[in-house]
């Protein structure tokens, strides 16, 4: 009999984990906020985006060479909530607390491109900062996942006017 409970425990443990939405509904996914920051030297790629745990996108495009003015563009879109429970998945299944702080070649290099996340997940933080191609797969993998979700949402970048 007591087989038979742990049994049926785990089968509605298994509901939940296949039905991201019951299960992120009743409160077992932890708040995931991120920001990401590119600073390409470029007034093509320089933005910040950050996704918060409602699914909020906010992404910010600015002119690197004059940055004490205003930014270029301010966007905000919604993502679908498959996609962010997909992307929250994402983001706890990567463990960003095993990464580095600091993925930097040199300080020239700061100055010119680098690239910064931030993780808020529940009451943790991480912050990351790289100035170097070489970084571990599983960092690239979550960079490419935000490039890849600001492209679906606002489409590919135009020069301003």
């Amino acid at each position: 009999m007591r087989f038979f409970n742990f049994f049926l425990l785990f089968l509605a443990f298994l509901s939940f984990a296949v039905d991201g939405d019951a299960f992120a509904e009743r409160g077992f996914f932890p708040e995931v906020d991120v920001f990401y920051s590119l600073r390409d030297g470029s007034i093509t790629q320089d933005w910040d985006i950050f996704i918060d745990d409602k699914g909020m996108i906010t992404l910010v495009e600015k002119d690197f060479y004059h940055s004490l003015r205003p930014p270029i563009n301010i966007k905000s879109k919604k993502l679908p909530p498959a996609e962010l429970v997909d992307f929250k998945n994402f983001i706890l299944a990567s463990d960003v607390f095993q990464f580095e702080d600091y993925y930097v070649g040199s300080a020239d290099a700061m100055d010119w491109a680098s690239k910064k996340l931030k993780f808020n997940i529940g009451k943790m933080r991480k912050e990351i900062v790289i100035s170097v191609s070489d970084i571990p797969r599983g960092l690239e993998d979550i960079i490419h996942k935000i490039e890849n979700i600001k492209e679906r949402t606002f489409g590919p970048h135009k020069e301003p006017d």
